[in-house]
C-alpha cells in the first residue's frame, strides 16, 4: 500500500501522513490504535472535510481509541455544506451507554466531548455515531481542537439495552 520511501518520509518527519492512511499505518506498526490518535490531533488543526478530497460524508460512523487510553476524547462533527444551520439529530451507542442529542451545525462544526476509561477487556470498544442527514467526523483524545464549538456530552449517557429503537431506550 505504502512505498518504503513514503514510509521513510513518514518516520523522519519530511511528510504528514494522511489521515486515510492512518488505520494501515496503524496495523503496520502493531500501535493499538495509537498511531491513528496521534494522526488525528495532528490533522485536527487544518482538517477541512468540504477542500481536502477526503471520504464522503455518511451517516454512521464508528471511532475507537486504544483499550488502555483513559481521559477525555472528542468527536468533531460536520455538515455538508447545503446543510449548514440545520437540525442534525444524533444517536451514539458506546458499548451499553447510548445518548441521543439534536444539533444544530455550523460551518465551523461541532466537537462533541466526554471521557473514557481503559477498557478492561483489552479490546477497544466502538463508539457509533448515526445521523438522520450525512455528516464528516474526526475523533481524537485530549482537549477539543481550538475553532469548534464544543457540546459536552457526559451528562447525556444513559446505561441500557443498546438493541432497543431509541425511542423505546429514552421514554
Amino acid at each position: 500500500m505504502l512505498s518504503k520511501s513514503q514510509l521513510q518520509r513518514y518516520e523522519t518527519g519530511q511528510l504528514l501522513p494522511p489521515l486515510k492512511y492512518a488505520d494501515h499505518l496503524d496495523a503496520l506498526y502493531e500501535a493499538d490504535g495509537w498511531v491513528k490518535l496521534s494522526l488525528s490531533a495532528l490533522h485536527a488543526a487544518t482538517w477541512d472535510p468540504w477542500a481536502e478530497g477526503h471520504a464522503p460524508a455518511r451517516l454512521e460512523h464508528a471511532h475507537e481509541w486504544p483499550a488502555s487510553y483513559r481521559g477525555p476524547v472528542w468527536v468533531a462533527v460536520w455538515p455538508l455544506p447545503e446543510h449548514v444551520g440545520r437540525k442534525h439529530p444524533l444517536t451514539l451507542d458506546w458499548g451499553a451507554w447510548s445518548a441521543a442529542l439534536t444539533l444544530t451545525l455550523g460551518a465551523q462544526g461541532r466537537a462533541l466531548t466526554t471521557g473514557k476509561s481503559a477498557d478492561p477487556s483489552g479490546v477497544p470498544v466502538t463508539f457509533n455515531l448515526e445521523s438522520d442527514l450525512p455528516v464528516f467526523t474526526l475523533s481524537g483524545a485530549g482537549p477539543a481542537p481550538s475553532g469548534f464549538l464544543v457540546t459536552r456530552i457526559h451528562r447525556k449517557w444513559r446505561y441500557g439495552d443498546v438493541r432497543l429503537p431509541v425511542w423505546q431506550r429514552f421514554r
